[in-house]
């Protein structure tokens, strides 16, 4: 969901029927007083939500092959209702760091 932020990540993914044809784009509706835009979003995807798992994810991060299902199977094996992941991030220069 483009959550209104500026960065352009609502738009780092291919179009519909273009390598991810289950992934599709929604717009937030406008923000209510209080909240901030990411959890606005994960919100309104929450209530959208067909499936049995939430995986909320910016766009501009990648998981390893293979993360999101060994998060499901450790969430079920462990009978968690949710799980946690920290990113590694990638720092490509020294002024970022």
């Amino acid at each position: 969901m483009d959550d209104g932020s500026t960065d352009g990540t609502a738009w780092d993914r291919p179009p519909p029927g273009r390598g991810r044809p289950r992934v599709r784009l929604a717009a937030a509706p406008p923000l209510p007083p209080d909240w901030t835009g990411k959890v606005h979003a994960c919100a309104r995807l929450a209530e959208a939500a067909r499936g049995d798992w939430l995986l909320f994810i910016d766009a501009d991060v990648r998981l390893a092959p293979g993360a999101a299902a060994a998060m499901a199977a450790h969430a079920a094996e462990k009978r968690l209702a949710m799980v946690s992941g920290v990113p590694r991030q990638l720092i490509g220069s020294l002024g970022r760091r």
